[in-house]
């Protein structure tokens, strides 16, 4: 039997190991290897994070980039992406969603892999820019 407010729920026995589980779940945790090779030789740690927007969605995906001796490892951590509003948008508002969607990640994941990034390059999509605003970026990095 289970309560929820005011009703009671007779449960099988398959409903009630669900239930009993359900506290459980804040003792999950995930141990992600993003390298197989020891970091101890590291020479730099980078998150790159991308983001995009659409008139449908806007979107962000985080990597992280290693490098040692002269070579570049690359490792997949995590992504996230929302339907856009169905009307009432620009697109420029919905590239600045999804700008602060990417800086949400960007602290999420460094709030959690407890190592050392040196970067965190952000880039934003670009498609939907002038030429003019295009050289103006180029010309600024």
């Amino acid at each position: 039997m289970l309560l929820v407010g005011t009703k009671l729920f007779t449960l099988g026995r398959w409903e009630m190991a669900f239930v009993d589980a359900v506290p459980k779940l804040n003792e999950v945790r995930d141990l992600r290897i993003y390298f197989p090779e020891s970091l101890s030789q590291l020479h730099e740690l980078e998150l790159e994070i991308f983001s995009h927007a659409s008139e449908k969605a806007i979107s962000t995906v985080a990597y992280l980039k290693i490098k040692k001796m002269d070579c570049w490892r690359i490792s997949f951590v995590m992504e996230k992406a929302k339907l856009a509003p169905s009307h009432g948008h620009t697109i420029s508002q919905l590239e600045l969603c999804a700008a602060l969607l990417a800086t949400q990640v960007a602290h999420i994941v460094q709030d959690n892999i407890r190592m050392r990034v040196d970067k965190v390059p952000k880039h934003g999509s670009r498609r939907h820019r002038s030429k003019s605003q295009q050289d103006t970026l180029d010309e600024t990095k």
